[in-house]
């Protein structure tokens, strides 16, 4: 009897339950059917942590929940280096500029010019300088500095031929001294003791570096090219190197001759020398008594 009460009052309650379950919106049914706690959703297993999902059941996202890791993502990309939203990195919104698509900085070089034609601010080449030779390429007389092609003045010729006249006057003396050397040579070269033939190869030495220094004080005489004792300054040189040449071929001559004590039976080796000697005195004669001074 008291079993058959208790099953109908569970039956009961179970009807009541169900009535109650279709009148009561779903949190109060399953308020009332799990007990007097409530059931928080974010704690059942499987439901999403931030709840983001919601707007599938058409919830709203909650502002407040942190952002997942594509978020972060998202944000990076947004702000980052800057390198895509402005190649400045400026805040005032302006236009990024353009990096060209030729790999250029879009921006201009010190010093450049801005108009990109490259003609404003271009160096001029320099202009050529002035030789003086008063002429295309320095053909000609200049009234420059150089000696050489410039006009001489009275004064400078005044100069000029006073010098190689002074030269040419000095020939004589040189000349005597020459003829000398070949006649001790003639008449010393077999009988003389050796410390006269010395004496004499002295003599030539001496004479030998004298021409040598008149012929370099001739040659290295500058002039200029439009003077009208350019021919006599070449006589004087030829004469001054026929004569030295002559007076040489007598010093080595007497070189050989002093190597010997006893000279005689020697003769070929010490004349050997001057087989020359008559061509130099020739064709000094050929530049000398041409000179007009």
């Amino acid at each position: 009897m008291v079993a058959s009460a208790l099953a109908l009052l569970v039956v009961s309650v179970a009807l009541y339950a169900t009535a109650l379950s279709g009148l009561l919106p779903l949190d109060m049914g399953r308020t009332a059917v799990l007990g007097n706690a409530p059931v928080d959703d974010e704690r059942v297993e499987g439901a999403p942590a931030d709840g983001r999902d919601q707007g599938a059941s058409g919830g709203e996202a909650d502002p407040s929940a942190a952002p997942t890791d594509g978020d972060a993502a998202g944000g990076d990309h947004a702000s980052g280096d800057g390198g895509e939203a402005t190649a400045t990195g400026d805040e005032d919104g302006s236009a990024p500029v353009d990096a060209g698509g030729d790999g250029s900085a879009g921006t201009t070089a010190p010093g450049a010019s801005d108009s990109g034609s490259g003609d404003e601010g271009a160096a001029e080449p320099p202009a050529a300088p002035d030789n003086g030779s008063g002429g295309a390429g320095g053909v000609g007389p200049s009234s420059g500095g150089d000696i050489f092609s410039s006009v001489p003045s009275e004064a400078e010729e005044a100069e000029f031929r006073a010098f190689l006249a002074a030269r040419a006057s000095a020939i004589p003396g040189y000349l005597r001294q020459a003829e000398a050397c070949a006649s001790d040579f003639e008449r010393d070269s077999l009988s003389a003791s050796l410390s006269t033939r010395r004496a004499h190869l002295g003599s030539c030495s001496s004479l030998g570096q004298q021409l040598l220094s008149e012929y370099a004080a001739v040659v290295n005489r500058p002039r200029s090219n439009y003077s009208a004792y350019c021919d006599e300054q070449e006589r004087l040189i030829g004469a001054y190197r026929c004569l030295g040449s002559y007076v040489g071929r007598y010093e080595s001559a007497w070189d050989v001759n002093t190597s010997y004590d006893d000279p005689r039976g020697h003769e070929d080796e010490f004349r050997r020398p001057l087989g020359a000697a008559a061509g130099d005195l020739s064709e000094f004669h050929g530049y000398y008594d041409g000179l007009s001074l």
